[in-house]
């Protein structure tokens, strides 16, 4: 008897495997040529793109991150060496986050050279942007891109560069990303050639053309170009007028507080009116009543004489009566001079009143103006 055979199961893909298997496949044919293609695009866009571009945008960057610009490579490590004072010496490719050295087409290493200036070293992150507040309110200590900001504006305003610092044709400037070319022009033994060869700092002009000489490249923008470039004019500005608007809230605020003072001693003078109309109206009641009972002594003691003629009698009444209506109109008009005095008494304590709460108001529109200023100091560039 022949034993039960389990049948052996079928070796190879499903359907289904060999459908998800052909998918994957066509989606890596896809795929790849559109990487090869893009990293490509990428080592030519790379090889392509123009070093001073890379070199500039290095260092803006590097401004704007530090709030400065770096120090020279003088060991050639590519870092910045600022425990050395000297102005030129290579590009600081690490400091700058660069991943190699920057070089031209025939692999030389570009130089640069900063301003150093003690007043305005743009190596330093100094607090040199203090805009004055009113009160003992300085701007904040905080050293950021407003001072950079600063001490580009002082170097540029010098009429004419130190011989200590980088100048391109004459003119001063920030920093100088010089390239060397290709050979030694001017056959001195050294590949920058003319004037900017060895430790020198006053370059050629940088639209100097190409000769039998000559085969550098200057690259250097103004003080007044890097300003542009880094927005300066538009946070200086912003800072500037804030400490400005501070100053002239604190102007208002002074003039509000002359003004209460103008209004206390109105109303001083008005309670002063007041107190000499209750004076002068308690004396006319005191006249009034006076003159009515002497006139009325009066009468009866003429009335009383036997000696006394009919028209005697009359002409004392009538000057009685006439001193006794005088006195009611005194008590009249003291009166009037009270009411008159209680009104003004009022108006000077309502404009005391607003002149305290305007001294308030614009006491707080001070300090808020201040506290503006002092935060646009703290943003620095972000404004």
């Amino acid at each position: 008897m022949n034993a039960y055979r389990v049948p052996r199961q079928q070796g190879g893909f499903t359907l289904l495997e060999m459908t998800v298997v052909m998918a994957i496949i066509g989606f890596i044919a896809v795929l790849v040529p559109r990487l090869v293609s893009d990293v490509a695009t990428l080592q030519n866009t790379a090889k392509s793109e123009d070093p001073h571009v890379v070199g500039e945008a290095a260092l803006l960057g590097f401004a704007v991150a530090n709030h400065r610009l770096p120090c020279p490579d003088i060991d050639g490590d590519g870092w910045e060496d600022c425990a050395d004072g000297r102005r030129r010496g290579k590009l600081p490719y690490r400091s700058l986050g660069l991943p190699a050295p920057l070089i031209n087409a025939f692999g030389f290493q570009f130089d640069y050279a900063v301003a150093r200036a003690g007043g305005a070293n743009l190596t330093v992150v100094a607090d040199v942007f203090a805009p004055a507040l009113p009160e003992a309110n300085p701007t904040s200590a905080v050293r950021n891109g407003l001072d950079f900001c600063q001490a580009l504006r002082v170097l540029g305003s010098a009429v004419s560069p130190p011989a200590t610092e980088p100048s391109v044709g004459g003119v001063g400037v920030p920093f100088a990303l010089v390239d060397p070319g290709a050979i030694d022009a001017d056959r001195a033994g050294d590949l920058f050639d003319l004037g900017n060869r060895g430790a020198l700092l006053a370059f050629e002009p940088a639209d100097r053309a190409r000769s039998a000489n000559y085969d550098d490249r200057v690259q250097a923008p103004s003080y007044a170009v890097l300003l542009g470039k880094l927005d300066c004019p538009r946070h200086v500005a912003a800072a500037s007028g804030a400490a400005r608007e501070a100053n002239a809230a604190y102007d208002i605020w002074r003039a509000a507080v002359f003004y209460e003072a103008f209004r206390e001693h109105g109303l001083r003078v008005r309670e002063n009116a007041k107190e000499s109309a209750d004076f002068k109206y308690i004396m006319a009641l005191y006249v009034n009543t006076v003159l009515t009972a002497a006139m009325t002594a009066n009468s009866l003691a003429v009335t009383l004489s036997s000696g006394a003629g009919a028209l005697a009698i009359a002409v004392v009444t009538i000057k009685s009566a006439i001193a006794v209506a005088s006195a009611a109109y005194g008590v009249v008009q003291a009166v009037n001079g009270r009411n008159n005095a209680a009104s003004a008494l009022v108006k000077a304590q309502q404009q005391k009143a607003n002149a305290t709460t305007n001294k308030g108001h614009t006491r707080s529109y001070f300090e808020q103006s201040v506290a503006r200023a002092r935060l646009i100091d703290e943003r620095g560039w972000h404004q």
